[in-house]
């Protein structure tokens, strides 16, 4: 077996090239659905005066619901490999000793009475929790303070160190995880989310009518494109737009509710790069407006 750093960074230059080769497959497949939109639009001021073929416009429509879910893929893909790119820095990062950073710091865990974590430097700035820490939600980090700050028992500490010895070799099945669990550390309060989850629906039971209202539209196209009238689509259309708009505003409170309690409800030490440089930001300032409505 190779060394972990030397397998790190060979891991990290294949999803490198990896990157690479989605990047180039998501340009070209944006390209692709650029030109066919133009063609599309291109035939219809040429056909305006003949009779537009449906079936031209169908398979025009099919290919780009193709194209789109390709496009799709590729893009969860190139997010994917970007995110392995980052776990194997990071851990080549932290072998280097190149570990410390500004973020996720556990200040917040700080107890002055502790007889230990001050002078073990447990938490703050260069840490050891900093050094441990690939946390991304509170209660994370809450679980990993409490196990710096007590003594576990034998036992559980045993069984802790034959998960790793287990898992050591499973570098891809880490990725994975790492892969998944990726991307911002998420500002929530479990307590308040649960309860939350735990409420009874809101919202009504229509689906029957939005299925209804969205066959409609599929059948009124479909006779326009056949030499219909045009009325019925645009008719069934702004119903839609308008049962759109109806269910948007009963989601949104629903949507925004838990966001805002488990905003509140966590112990934050801060934004990265302190309060003055955040202060000034734009999306600092609409969050603020957000948490006071």
């Amino acid at each position: 077996m190779r060394a972990p750093l030397d397998e790190y960074a060979i891991r990290k230059s294949a999803r490198e090239a990896t990157v690479v080769i989605r990047e180039r497959r998501h340009v070209h497949l944006g390209n692709a659905k650029v030109t066919l939109f133009l063609a599309a639009v291109v035939y219809s001021v040429v056909a305006l005066g003949d009779d537009p073929s449906a079936i031209t416009y169908g398979v025009g429509v099919a290919v780009f619901i193709a194209l789109s879910v390709w496009h799709e893929s590729v893009i969860r893909a190139l997010v994917r490999a970007r995110r392995a790119v980052a776990y194997y820095d990071q851990g080549a990062a932290r072998i280097e000793d190149r570990w410390m950073r500004g973020e996720a710091s556990g200040d917040r865990f700080r107890d002055r009475d502790h007889p230990y974590a001050d002078d073990l430097d447990i938490f703050g700035p260069s840490s050891l929790f900093q050094l441990l820490s690939g946390c991304r939600t509170p209660m994370g980090e809450a679980r990993l303070a409490s196990w710096l700050l007590r003594a576990s028992p034998v036992a559980e500490i045993r069984d802790r160190q034959a998960t790793v010895a287990a898992l050591r070799g499973y570098i891809d099945l880490r990725e994975r995880i790492a892969v998944v669990n990726a991307g911002r550390r998420r500002s929530i309060d479990a307590v308040r989310l649960i309860e939350w989850a735990e409420q009874g629906g809101e919202l009504p039971r229509i689906r029957p009518l939005v299925v209804g209202a969205g066959i409609a539209f599929a059948v009124t196209v479909g006779l326009y494109l056949n030499g219909g009238p045009g009325t019925p689509a645009v008719v069934v259309l702004a119903v839609n737009a308008v049962l759109m708009a109806w269910l948007f505003k009963r989601c949104h409170p629903l949507v925004e509710r838990p966001w805002r309690r488990c905003w509140r409800g966590t112990a934050w030490t801060g934004p990265p790069g302190g309060w003055k440089r955040w202060r000034n930001c734009r999306r600092w300032r609409r969050c603020r407006r957000r948490s006071a409505s």
